[in-house]
């Protein structure tokens, strides 16, 4: 009995124990695309700081009561929240909490402030700010930049540097500031990746993708590393590309500060056995990429997903290899390199999501249009059916027809049966979503029967002669054919093709003929 009153304090006091010990996160999430009056808007401030919010309240231990979300708001605004983020941090740390506080800004900047709806923030005024707040960890991450096309300057003045970092003597536990670029240096949008190029980088660490010991948390020095790295990566792409991130910290008491949390994720997307290279995952509803990941090992990479559906893309210099994943139901999904299927570079771009389907397999009418004779006009109509199965630019084809045609001459008419048979190898130098253009060489086999008829083979007939027998013959022939192909909606595609080539015969007195043909055939294709 003793002993249970004895077990029962003990675990009191590890709970009250642990209660006093426990961390309250506090996140100020702010975006804003309008800055001063001469700032060129924004296109994505506000998307990142949504970004930023969501992955800091699903996966990094942010409470949403304790969030705060500020799109597009003003000044004052900004500033209300400030001092209720002070306020609150300070009540926690009454209870005997441990008190975390992340600031994420996105928007216009200058040296001396953040522009904000037509007003200046001025960065003293956010230094003074923090430093009068009780918390026992501070962390601000500043992306300022402006507007752009794909990527460029964002407009603002380069001026002598100015370093935004607080004192060294403040009484907390740590302090860390990541900014975008370092000073003197413009941040960059990103078109392509719908969003700032940093933001995109520190979201894509902060799901997994800089997870380099796959222990699934995310610490501050793997994310910076992993954003650092891929801005400079995407910059290398540009001339007159600059733009750094640089951090200022000053952490006591530990060397792994942990942002996130992996496995905390409601759907966990991971790589295996996955070719090496950059994986841009996208939102298959409105193909917004969501992460980037690079794959150079063996080792697993998790990322942490929100539940959704999504398309998962890497480019080879040849094609676009696509996969997707189903997360609307949360858990986990695995890809691996045979997830991935070729597509046309330009897929993303022209034909959108509804035809993304991996469809190598076509099925093809064609009539060909040629010559009946080496020699003369008359030309004759092939009806043909072909099965190609594409690989990537490569695509092998074989296809086979009927025709029945008449030669007139002076002496016979010449009744003719063929069935010809042709393979086909293309390699497409043109290789786009909607558009293939293709050469390459082709074998054909003709087999024929051939029926003699004379002017007036029907009194022949009567007068107790016979036909002339009917004889079988082939040919065979090769060339090098010219294939172009537009893609059409519902899988469908028309091509047009010409492939010169050389027919080899018999005659009857055993020698062998040479024959130049110029077919053109026209196609309508299904694809599956």
């Amino acid at each position: 009995m003793i002993l249970m009153k004895y077990s029962i304090i003990i675990v009191l006091i590890l709970l009250i124990s642990t209660s006093m010990a426990a961390v309250e996160k506090i996140a100020l999430i702010i975006g804003n695309n309008i800055g001063l009056k001469d700032d060129i808007p924004l296109s994505y401030a506000s998307d990142d700081a949504k970004r930023i919010y969501d992955v800091f309240t699903t996966i990094g231990g942010v409470a949403k009561e304790r969030s705060y979300l500020l799109q597009n708001k003003p000044l004052s605004a900004i500033e209300d929240a400030f001092t209720e983020i002070a306020g609150r941090s300070k009540e926690l740390k009454l209870n005997g909490k441990s008190v975390q506080v992340i600031l994420y800004f996105s928007g216009h900047g200058s040296p001396e402030a953040f522009h904000i709806n037509g007003k200046r923030f001025p960065i003293e005024d956010i230094q003074k700010r923090f430093e009068n707040m009780n918390a026992d960890l501070k962390i601000l991450i500043a992306d300022a930049c402006n507007s752009g096309s794909l990527i460029q300057p964002k407009g603002g003045t380069i001026s002598t540097p100015y370093n935004v970092k607080f004192n060294n003597d403040i009484n907390v536990k740590g302090s860390v500031i990541i900014t975008s670029s370092s000073a003197g240096e413009f941040s960059h949008e990103s078109m392509d990746l719908k969003g700032s190029l940093f933001t995109h980088y520190l979201v894509s660490g902060l799901l997994g993708a800089s997870d380099l010991d796959a222990d699934g948390n995310i610490t501050l020095w793997e994310v910076y590393g992993y954003a650092n790295t891929n801005v400079q990566r995407e910059g290398m792409k540009s001339k007159d590309f600059r733009q750094s991130p640089n951090f200022d910290i000053d952490v006591r008491g530990t060397e792994n500060l942990i942002l996130t949390q992996v496995n905390k994720g409601s759907s966990i997307l991971r790589f295996i056995g996955c070719m090496p290279g950059k994986y841009k995952v996208l939102n298959s509803t409105n193909i917004i990429p969501v992460a980037e990941v690079y794959i150079n090992n063996n080792k697993p990479t998790n990322l942490a997903l929100p539940i959704g559906t999504y398309i998962i893309q890497h480019n080879t210099d040849d094609a676009a290899f696509i996969s997707t994943a189903d997360l609307s139901w949360g858990g986990s999904l695995t890809v691996s390199g045979k997830s991935f299927k070729p597509h046309p570079l330009d897929v993303f771009t022209t034909k959108g999501i509804s035809s993304l389907q991996y469809k190598p397999y076509t099925v093809s009418i064609q009539v060909a249009l040629e010559e009946k004779t080496p020699i003369g006009g008359e030309y004759t109509v092939c009806p043909t059916v072909e099965f190609s199965k594409e690989f990537n630019r490569k695509t092998i084809a074989l296809s086979s027809g009927f025709s029945d045609d008449r030669i007139s001459g002076t002496f016979f008419t010449v009744k003719r049966r063929t069935i010809p048979i042709t393979l086909d190898y293309r390699y497409a130098f043109i290789n786009k979503a909607r558009t293939k253009i293709s050469t390459g060489p082709y074998l054909r086999y003709i087999a024929m029967r051939q029926e003699l008829i004379r002017p007036m083979e029907e009194s022949i007939r009567a007068a107790g002669y016979g036909a002339i027998p009917i004889t079988w013959g082939s040919m065979v022939g090769f060339g090098f054919g010219f294939y172009a192909q537009i893609n059409l909606p519902f899988s469908l595609s028309v091509s047009i093709e010409n492939r010169p080539g050389v027919l080899l015969s018999t005659t009857r007195e055993g020698k062998t003929e040479l024959t130049l043909r110029l077919p053109i055939t026209l196609s309508l294709g299904c694809r599956f």
